[in-house]
């Protein structure tokens, strides 16, 4: 049996202008990647620019009464995002900000961009499944419920696990396992809001190794 093992690290790099728009049509030959001052071998290149959608689809028959398809209604753009809101490490007083700036992320999102939400309260949740309606996301973050929501203030942040190392790397072994369940959604990790990121990680204290 011959076995061969390959290892390959993924670099995410965007490049933007003096004006901060992105620079688009760079090519593998653009780059260069070192490594403690040597230069590494690039084995594939991959560009995404989020200019032109990822799936069309086609015009549907009129459907019969109460038939109903999943099947996306509008185009798709891009790539999938994963929206973690880590309230259990966020202090209260800072949780109305967090949640202004979840809005702010829809509200400014190019149409047809698929997003979901997941929230770290009293346990890891699926609010929001990913979708491309930004009205639905939008409710999902400001409703008081019945329904998908997400609470408006977690006070009780020191019971379930802040600071717990081994619970946030369970909830992030879980959403890249839905990531792969979710036709290849690309999840990074990334503490300020930007749309340059493939998942945005909401959460005002960071996590430290206790001794």
């Amino acid at each position: 049996m011959l076995q061969v093992q390959v290892r390959r690290v993924p670099v995410n790099v965007v490049v933007t202008d003096s004006h901060g728009n992105p620079v688009r049509g760079l090519t593998k030959d653009d780059f260069v990647l070192k490594e403690d001052k040597t230069v590494q071998n690039l084995l594939s290149f991959d560009y995404f620019d989020g200019s032109a959608p990822s799936y069309v689809p086609k015009k549907l028959p009129e459907l019969p009464p109460n038939t109903f398809v999943n099947l996306p209604g509008e185009p798709e753009q891009g790539l999938l995002y994963v929206l973690y809101y880590d309230m259990v490490n966020t202090y209260p007083e800072d949780q109305g900000n967090f949640h202004r700036e979840l809005l702010d992320f829809v509200d400014k999102a190019r149409p047809g961009t698929r997003i979901s939400i997941f929230v770290n309260a009293d346990g890891l949740h699926m609010v929001r499944g990913f979708t491309s309606d930004h009205a639905l996301l939008r409710a999902a973050i400001v409703a008081k419920g019945p329904g998908p929501h997400m609470p408006q203030l977690f006070l009780q942040g020191d019971n379930f696990g802040r600071q717990d190392m081994g619970a946030a790397i369970s909830n992030l072994q879980f959403l890249a396992e839905y990531r792969v369940e979710s036709q290849g959604a690309r999840i990074w990790s990334g503490w300020r809001i930007s749309s340059r990121w493939h998942r945005v990680l909401f959460s005002w204290q960071s996590l430290t190794t206790k001794s």
